[in-house]
């Protein structure tokens, strides 16, 4: 919708909304009508319907019938009671705020958009709304005053936030969100002959590296310059970027139209000077500086580099005498792709060639067997080999949790303690999926560690062994709540929060900057944020039952 027609239906909001308001107060003030008798010869065909035997009566909003609940609304037993008087509408709690987005440069606005209202300094939203295509007008009703912040996003814009203050006793507020577009960096991968890296990389070629198009050669860039070794990850693409490539050929297509030879388009945050890769997966295939504006960017890939950076595993699965365990399935995919699992060899040899470099969840599933889940980080241009893997026999585990609070069901993880004979491997979560307060698992003997939150927090180390016949019950503790701040960040930040007898209960790289919320037990933390470049800094933080803040 062009920038010429937003204030028409700005108008027409605030027009339809002022009618709303009018139609509540005649209604509160006119007097409520008798209702008339039901004769007693009503023939039993022209009878209402009764509602199924099976059917539950369903709540009626008050708001939708002027106010008035709609169970006084029936007719009496006796026509000669009077009804009862309509209650006056709930005078309005907060503020109306509206307003309209617009491009700076008077644009198209994107084919979504998405607004939301936070108080300064707070992770939740007060108000929310998304607008499609054609609509640039919105509408929150009932903001209390105070201060927000008023954040936008969408496709092919600037991620932006604006303060907005909403006044005490004001009936209404007018927000102009005017939207930045985004920098468009269209990229040109070309091989050092100058041919486009898609053409030379044809369906033949990729069927015979075992690259599917989730394997693209993906592009990003930093405000400081990419380092050659970039930390693995277990995602599809690497998440160390500012931008957002969209590629004209793979998983991730842009909605841009783009001539054949480019690659794709880097959607860039803000217009200063940065630095591009080109990368597969984490390997480092060719940089680039990027000035600010700058419209075209050129990255030399060789194509033997891709071939050389493929990698492989192998391992003999058997079980607890040395038996091969043939027939076991194995699956290394990243946590965002899923393809067909591999088949373990009568002998027990398993080896899959052709990996894309970095991390992957392993999992391997047999019969009346268990391997503990565990994640292999595969080396660029290696071979991994793990050796012998000995699976354990299933041990069938309930656990039951108590102290929830009412309504919710917690969430959670068993992490094992015992770590991976071979230096590739290390060991990783698995998921507790509650239901009616009880989680159904399957694990090797040993020892665990069991967290869960999100209802009431709880931390124990359990032993299999140790366990009788009957369900593990664990005691739900009030959390609190913790409030992280990553706005200033200016790269990726590795975050470790720890308990001080050196337990982590979070550990991740941080590429995103918001202020997020995460529930834990009241305590004593070690938190601990590493940069791109190797600075580690570490202090404590305490979290009473009331809460506490922390900014990166």
């Amino acid at each position: 919708m062009s920038a010429r027609t937003t204030p028409w239906i700005v108008a027409a909001v605030i027009e339809a909304i002022v009618i709303l308001l009018l139609a509540w107060q005649l209604l509160a003030e006119a007097p409520a009508e008798t209702p008339a008798e039901t004769p007693a010869d009503t023939p039993a065909e022209t009878a209402p319907e009764a509602p199924p035997h099976d059917a539950t009566p369903q709540p009626v909003d008050a708001s939708a019938t002027g106010g008035i609940d709609t169970a006084d609304a029936r007719p009496e037993q006796s026509t000669t009671k009077p009804a009862a008087a309509a209650a006056p509408p709930p005078p309005m709690a907060g503020c109306l705020v509206h307003g309209a987005a617009r491009l700076a440069d008077g644009g198209d606005l994107p084919s979504w958009l998405s607004l939301s209202l936070k108080p300064v300094g707070e992770a939740k939203a007060v108000a929310e709304v998304r607008l499609q295509r054609g609509v640039d007008a919105f509408a929150w009703a009932d903001v209390p005053a105070g201060d927000y912040e008023l954040h936008a996003r969408g496709d092919g814009i600037r991620t932006t936030s604006q303060p907005l203050v909403v006044p005490a006793g004001a009936p209404d507020t007018f927000v102009d969100v005017v939207l930045e577009p985004s920098w468009f960096v269209d990229v040109l991968l070309t091989t050092p002959d100058g041919k486009p890296l898609h053409e030379v990389l044809t369906p033949e070629v990729r069927e015979q590296l075992g690259l599917s198009l989730l394997a693209q050669v993906q592009v990003v860039a930093l405000w400081q310059p990419v380092p050659d070794g970039l930390p693995p990850s277990d995602l599809r693409r690497s998440p160390f970027t500012i931008a957002r490539w969209q590629s004209a050929h793979g998983f991730e297509r842009g909605s841009r139209e783009l001539p054949a030879r480019f690659a794709g388009t880097l959607e860039m945050p803000e217009r200063r000077d940065a630095f591009a890769a080109a990368l597969l997966k984490e390997v480092v295939l060719a940089r680039a500086p990027l000035t600010a504006g700058q419209q075209q960017l050129e990255l030399i890939v060789d194509p033997d580099r891709i071939a050389a950076a493929l990698a492989t595993v192998r391992f003999v699965l058997v079980d607890p005498n040395g038996k091969p365990l043939g027939g076991a399935s194995v699956d290394i995919s990243d946590r965002q792709s899923m393809g067909p699992p591999g088949k373990v060899e009568a002998d027990g040899r398993y080896e899959q060639s052709n990996l894309l470099p970095g991390m992957y969840p392993l999992h391997i599933r047999c019969e009346g067997y268990t391997v503990p889940p565990c994640t292999i980080t595969l080396r660029p241009g290696t071979v991994t080999d793990l050796g012998t893997l000995r699976a354990s026999p299933t041990r069938e585990v309930t656990v039951r949790f108590e102290g929830a609070t009412e309504g919710k069901e917690p969430g959670g993880s068993v992490f094992p303690l015992a770590g991976p004979a071979h230096a590739a491997l290390a060991a990783d979560s698995m998921r507790l999926y509650v239901r009616n307060g009880e989680a159904k698992l399957r694990l090797a003997e040993g020892r665990y560690l069991l967290r869960c939150s999100g209802a009431g927090g709880a931390s124990r180390v359990i032993d299999t062994r140790a366990l009788g016949d009957g369900p593990l019950v664990v005691h739900l503790e009030p959390e609190a709540t913790v409030q992280i701040d990553s706005t200033a960040l200016a790269a990726p930040t590795r975050l470790v929060i720890s308990t001080t007898d050196g337990a982590a209960v979070f550990d991740r790289w941080v590429t995103w900057t918001s202020v997020w919320e995460r529930a834990m037990l009241p305590g004593s933390y070690r938190i601990t944020t590493t940069t791109l470049g190797g600075e580690v800094r570490t202090q404590t933080l305490e979290v009473p039952a009331a809460g506490a803040k922390f900014s990166m």
